[in-house]
């Protein structure tokens, strides 16, 4: 806990519900603006692999089976 200039501890004060609600817009504003970031980043090294492979066999085995 902190505390004042004089050594005694502060008591931490109670939000008001305005304070409350500004405070979770704010956080909420933040995890969209985060969430807009990642989004707009494409990173081709994340590729799911296993979707790949899985992709390819499955066309391997469609033109293998179907010729």
């Amino acid at each position: 806990m902190k505390r004042d200039r004089f050594g005694r501890q502060k008591r931490k004060r109670q939000m008001t519900e305005e304070e409350r609600l500004r405070a979770t817009d704010r956080f909420e504003k933040e995890l969209r603006r985060m969430d807009a970031e990642r989004l707009k980043k494409f990173d081709p090294r994340r590729i799911d692999w296993v979707l790949v492979v899985l992709l390819a066999m499955a066309g391997f085995c469609a033109f293998y089976f179907l010729r």
